[in-house]
């Protein structure tokens, strides 16, 4: 009977063990809490996913902090967060980081979608057809002036509006258009937040505000087509002599027509398949696409169809992509 009493009590123990999460993390795939960050760029898109996330696995508290993509970096490095998202993937230099001083650890980098920066322009302000030259004038500081744009009818000092000055817009914009990052955030304006942007340029007719698109695409969202009603979205071209420009609409990521896509990634350090695993395959599953198609941005995975139609008969299809 001690033997067998032994052998039960050995049985139990090394099925709690099995089951029990390490690093003393109690997490498991569907419970527990965690703690997740992203730049504030992408609060409304990650906002959605969260509600629906929730509603499907309620045993499970996610926590959602909004911060610049900086300071969520080194929030996931501290460990003091599980999951982020970001413009960017890790850095061949990070990964080395990671694989000498986290044994056992990979840190992964999961494209969920495609979306972009919107530029905005106040209501009054009727040139709303910029190139990227004219954009990289004026954060470079070469153009100060409403006058030195093509084109343009209006007057007055030119006034660059960030959220703040570690945003994921800004590193965007200084990538885009090859920029250095220091200079740059020592000669914008910043905000605040995302939301402070569009007031301040719907209150500033010579303001120019860079603003991540999803705060402003959903048109199933009341507050953002209230921020919508506040601004201009302007269109912008990749060189001088295009034509045309464009803005950041699902149809011109699709075709690259629009200069300032970027991708968004979650990354994680997580070792093992705990709750920030699950959220990130629920970011890329059918589900967690289809709200990002809902949202106006660009999913990863989920097909998207982009039809032209003939401008001498909008019924026919003239070009399917």
């Amino acid at each position: 009977m001690k033997i067998t009493s032994f052998l039960l009590l050995g049985i139990v123990i090394g099925i709690l063990s099995c089951s029990e999460p390490k690093s003393g993390q109690t997490d498991t795939y569907n419970t527990g809490s965690i703690t997740i960050a992203a730049d504030e760029s992408y609060k409304p898109i990650i906002d959605q996913e969260l509600e629906v996330f929730g509603n499907s696995y309620p045993k499970t508290k996610v926590i959602f902090k909004t911060t610049s993509q900086q300071e969520a970096l080194n929030l996931l490095f501290k460990d003091s967060v599980r999951v982020i998202i970001a413009n960017r993937e890790f850095t061949p230099a990070e990964l080395a980081e990671i694989k000498e001083k986290r044994k056992g650890t990979r840190g992964k980098s999961i494209k969920i979608a495609e979306d972009a920066v919107a530029v905005v322009v106040n209501l009054a302000n009727k040139d709303s057809l910029l190139s990227m030259d004219d954009l990289k004038g004026i954060l470079s500081g070469t153009i100060t002036e409403w006058s030195q744009i093509d084109g343009s009818n209006k007057s007055g000092k030119i006034v660059p509006v960030f959220d703040n000055p570690n945003s994921s817009n800004l590193y965007t914009m200084a990538e885009k258009l090859k920029l250095n990052v220091e200079k740059l955030q020592a000669s914008i304006y910043s905000s605040g937040g995302q939301a402070a942007v569009i007031d301040y340029v719907n209150t500033h007719q010579n303001a120019i505000g860079f603003i991540g698109v999803n705060w402003i695409i959903d048109q199933d969202s009341p507050t953002q087509m209230d921020f919508n009603r506040k601004i201009r979205v302007a269109s912008i071209k990749s060189k001088a002599t295009d034509s045309a420009g464009y803005q950041p609409y699902q149809a011109y990521l699709k075709t690259d027509f629009y200069p300032l896509e970027r991708s968004m990634y979650a990354l994680t350090l997580e070792a093992r398949q705990g709750l920030g695993s699950s959220f990130i395959n629920w970011l890329t599953s059918d589900t967690g696409q289809r709200i990002i198609l809902k949202a106006g941005l660009l999913p990863a995975n989920a097909p998207i169809r982009v039809i032209e139609l003939s401008k001498d008969d909008p019924t026919t299809v003239k070009k399917e992509r």
